[in-house]
């Protein structure tokens, strides 16, 4: 099977890039032109866009960065978080940490704070970060909100405008 094209996918698809919208553009099977193409799919962790194009599924951001830039590259990161917002200024080539820095905070997250928890048997709020494959302690607190300012300024350092805090 071919590789997807720029020229394929503009053949097939009309891209909106300030809405991040798909139509088809052409009348296939089931769809017709003028439709929006695509549909959801995921869960509650990851739900994303998909359109399905010679028979191969592909993530709406993809495509998006295919139709406007010519290439696909490996990751792709949604700088909102919001992984249905394809508007291109919403997508950037990413690394696998610089995605994971921007992720959101874990909805179990008890303190309410990226990468900050509480250690029972100090009494104390701990922070840590994940950065250039490894665990960086940043220390023990006395209230959450301390250890989330070592956090804020550890992820500044580390991942620059891959930062998220929340």
């Amino acid at each position: 099977m071919a590789e997807l094209t720029q020229a394929r996918l503009k053949e097939l698809i009309n891209y909106d890039p300030t809405t991040g919208i798909f139509t088809w553009r052409v009348t296939r099977g089931r769809v017709n032109r003028g439709e929006a193409a695509g549909c959801k799919q995921g869960n509650d962790q990851y739900m994303h866009c998909c359109i399905r194009i010679d028979s191969v599924n592909y993530k709406a951001h993809r495509l998006a960065f295919l139709y406007m830039h010519s290439y696909m590259p490996p990751l792709i990161d949604h700088k909102d978080g919001d992984t249905l917002n394809n508007r291109i200024e919403n997508l950037r080539q990413a690394t696998q940490s610089q995605n994971l820095a921007n992720c959101k905070c874990s909805k179990n997250n008890a303190s309410g704070f990226k990468s900050v928890w509480f250690h029972k048997g100090d009494k104390r709020w701990m922070s840590q970060i994940m950065a250039r494959g490894h665990k960086i302690y940043l220390g023990s607190f006395l209230t959450p909100e301390e250890a989330h300012e070592a956090y804020k300024r550890a992820a500044l350092t580390y991942f620059g405008e891959f930062a998220r805090f929340e």
